[in-house]
């Protein structure tokens, strides 16, 4: 039996799963040594290598090359002085449990997901028992947190959080310490006795831009012509909706419509990353609509939404992230019968709940009817931007702290400073 003490790695390791967690850590790492970190790429059995490079590709291009390991290359006699990590990508495995869970939910639990179970016991109670219902896996969840470091630390990925579920008792086992956005989350957080919780904002997006150098910037990467009478930009940022195999309707339906106002605007789309990794024909297609199309793993979205006079979304964090930065607003909306829907049912997130405030255009409305929308919201911007303003402080949306990065980056060197 081997009882060796494992060797202390005197730095902060960063697990990263998917290219996107790289933009919200971004402003820890410009303030923290390149000697004070790794970034531990989670490249478990199973992991998209599309992902795992253009993870690589973006840790390059932000000249931290050097600061490079593998989950898989991490000794097991090893471990970090603490770990970052979002507990987004826990390892799939199938066991014992897992799979008595997956043959309840599939056989049994199903049955409660019915719109007449639900009145009947109630939205709660039914969404308990299905136990995921025709959703669930039969693979279950390993966090290799616990594995690799000491003091285990959550990141809020975003600002979308299930209100009843938050965090997951698996989380709450796993991590020492949480992150928060704002008093929303925060609150989640207390309402399940966690003790240990740091407000730090929104890093990703609470760095100040200048709207117009940015601006130009982007014009220039496009190669969107600037002309004279300053068009507005139109961010549209539909999110993955993607169920046994419905395909993008969210981006394929209204995808003719934005096409039809570009004489009028400028419209750049940015769909999800993983829509981007397993769709790549539909990025094609976009661009020969005449749709300006951002895939950049290494984006700072903060400048997108920054530069944009209207943000268009659906179902995604995008649409809390615009009403966090109080950008004008509409969302977009599926058939109500849709896959991603009779899902969402089943997922008790705030954005279900902050959705009901935010203007909506149905989907299958005539081509008129999005264009009025879209130009009552760009003539009446002012107005627009005071009611996101409102909604903002009606969930508790704002930050609870005003230095928010900096606190982090203190309390990870104190970790540093104070091991044993």
């Amino acid at each position: 039996m081997n009882n060796e003490s494992p060797k202390i790695i005197e730095k902060i390791a960063f697990l990263i799963n998917w290219p996107r967690e790289l933009d919200m850590i971004r402003p820890l790492l410009k303030e923290l040594n390149d000697d004070e970190f790794d970034i531990v790429m989670n490249d478990a059995s199973g992991r998209d290598l599309l992902a795992l490079k253009s993870i690589e590709s973006f840790i390059e291009n932000e000249n931290h090359s050097d600061n490079i390991v593998r989950l898989s290359d991490i000794n097991k006699i090893s471990e970090y002085m603490s770990v970052v990590s979002t507990g987004l990508g826990p390892i799939r495995v199938i066991t014992i449990r897992s799979t008595v869970l997956y043959i309840y939910a599939h056989l049994i639990g199903r049955f409660f997901s019915t719109r007449f179970m639900k009145k009947i016991l109630g939205i709660g109670v039914a969404r308990k028992l299905m136990s995921g219902g025709r959703y669930r896996d039969l693979k279950g969840e390993l966090y290799i947190e616990r594995d690799i470091a000491r003091n285990r630390i959550c990141f809020p990925a975003e600002l979308d959080k299930n209100i009843s579920g938050y965090p997951n008792k698996k989380w709450r086992k796993v991590f020492d310490t949480f992150f928060s956005i704002s008093s929303f989350d925060k609150k989640l957080l207390e309402k399940h006795n966690v003790r240990n919780i740091l407000p730090i904002g929104y890093p990703r997006y609470d760095n100040v831009i200048n709207i117009d150098k940015s601006r130009k910037k982007i014009m220039s990467e496009f190669n969107i012509p600037d002309s004279g009478n300053r068009k507005k930009i139109i961010f549209w940022s539909p999110t993955i909706t993607e169920y046994n195999g419905s395909g993008n309707q969210n981006i394929d339906f209204w995808k003719g419509y934005f096409s039809n106002i570009l004489k009028y605007y400028i419209v750049i789309v940015r769909p999800h990353p993983k829509s981007i990794i397993n769709h790549p024909e539909m990025v094609v297609e976009l661009k020969k609509l005449g749709l300006y199309v951002d895939s950049s793993a290494s984006r700072e979205l903060s400048t997108l939404y920054g530069i944009s006079d209207l943000v268009v979304a659906d179902y995604g964090e995008s649409l809390l992230t615009a009403i966090y930065l109080e950008k004008a607003l509409i969302l977009l909306n599926l058939p109500k019968n849709a896959d991603f829907n009779l899902h969402r049912e089943s997922v008790n997130g705030i954005v279900a709940v902050v959705r009901n405030d935010i203007p909506k255009i149905e989907y299958g409305a005539q081509f008129s009817e999005f264009q009025r929308i879209i130009r009552k919201s760009l003539s009446n911007k002012h107005n627009a931007v005071e009611e996101i303003k409102n909604i903002k402080n009606k969930y508790g949306l704002a930050k609870e702290t005003t230095s928010g990065v900096s606190d982090a980056v203190v309390y990870l060197r104190n970790i540093l400073k104070n091991h044993d």
